[in-house]
This record gives structure tokens, C-alpha cells and sequence, in this order.
């Protein structure tokens, strides 16, 4: 745990979280989100200041602006869709109609 982070009550406790708690979320995940911003912001602005230091031309830039938006897309397409794919594994019941252990050529 970290010095700073409140308390977060055990799994299946039945305990609420604190407000102090739920404050620490809310701004965890609104600080989260605005760095990530920054960070789309910086690589754009980077991307445009690398067009004038190097006098790219504008299609040449609005080229890699395009490809950078795509990769962007692509890589938050597969974080969602294997997220989602995770956790619809992880929720998937198990087999629990044959509780006998594998032996030899079962496996």
C-alpha cells in the first residue's frame, strides 16, 4: 500500500468505503485521465514542432498526424476488446460436473 493511499476495506467485508476513500478514487481516475490528455496534447504539439524544425511539408504532417491517431485507435481497441475478452473468460463457469482429476491419457 502507499504511505498517502486511505485504506480500502477487504473483498467481500461487507465495509464501506470511507468518503475520505472514495475522494481518493475519484481523484486518482480524474488526474489519470488528465495526464493521458496531456500526453495526446504533447505528442501533437511534438509532431508539429518536428513539421517546423525540419520544414516537412503540411500533407507530410497531416500524414503522420493521421498515423498517429490510427495507432492510437488501434491500441486502445485492442486494450478494450482484451480487457473485455479477459473478463469475460475469467466469468465464464467452470467445469464443475466432473471433479476427478486427470490421470494418464485423460489429460
Amino acid at each position: 500500500g502507499g504511505i498517502f493511499r486511505p485504506h480500502v476495506p477487504a473483498p467481500n467485508s461487507g465495509e464501506e468505503k470511507t468518503p475520505v476513500r472514495k475522494g481518493w478514487d475519484v481523484g486518482h481516475r480524474v488526474l489519470g485521465v488528465a495526464l493521458l490528455a496531456c500526453g495526446f496534447w504533447q505528442m501533437g504539439e511534438g509532431i508539429r514542432l518536428y513539421a517546423i524544425k525540419y520544414s516537412v511539408s503540411e500533407s507530410a504532417e497531416d500524414n503522420l498526424n493521421i498515423a498517429y491517431w490510427v495507432w492510437i485507435g488501434v491500441m486502445s481497441a485492442l486494450i478494450v476488446v482484451g480487457g473485455g475478452y479477459f473478463k469475460f473468460k475469467n466469468m465464464s463457469p467452470k467445469n464443475t460436473d466432473n471433479d476427478e482429476v486427470p490421470v494418464g491419457d485423460d489429460v
